[in-house]
């Protein structure tokens, strides 16, 4: 194992990263001005944090957070998503006690960052005293509750 062993090795371990790296670009289109990538990454979007409130700012974030509620009151539910996609579906469904659907809300968002979505219900006639739930989906999966309750 002499000298000249060692450089043939260095040499061809040498040819052998510059071969892929030259693969790596000729696949992507790096560096040759040309093609274009061969894989994106995917887009991705989460939902996070459910607050409710009886106010909501101009961020659509929960101003004034409470899970008790008075009969007349608007109640606001901001949701927290992150990540990036072309579109996803937002789905807000509120129930009274053993599951009576109050409302449900739908609204397709399209985030690029962190960001909030608001819903909310109301009702001038005053909900009925008793405990709700919000349940929020996203693409049809459930991705969180909130219980309230109107006294």
């Amino acid at each position: 194992m002499t000298r000249r062993y060692w450089t043939a090795a260095a040499c061809a371990l040498t040819l052998l990263t510059a071969g892929a790296c030259n693969r790596d670009a000729r696949d992507t289109g790096a560096g040759t001005g040309t093609g274009t990538a061969t894989t994106t990454p995917a887009n991705t979007v989460s939902a996070g944090e459910i607050r409710l409130g009886n106010a909501i700012g101009a961020d659509k974030r929960v101003t004034n957070e409470s899970d008790d509620f008075r009969p007349t009151e608007t109640i606001y539910a901001s949701v927290a998503t992150t990540g990036i996609a072309p579109n996803a579906n937002l789905v807000a469904r509120w129930t009274y006690q053993d599951g009576q659907v109050v409302s449900t809300d739908s609204i397709t968002i399209a985030p690029n960052s962190a960001e909030y979505t608001e819903f909310h219900i109301s009702n001038p006639g005053g909900f009925p005293a008793g405990d709700y739930k919000l349940e929020v989906f996203m693409n049809g999966q459930s991705v969180g509750t909130k219980d309230f309750d109107v006294e």
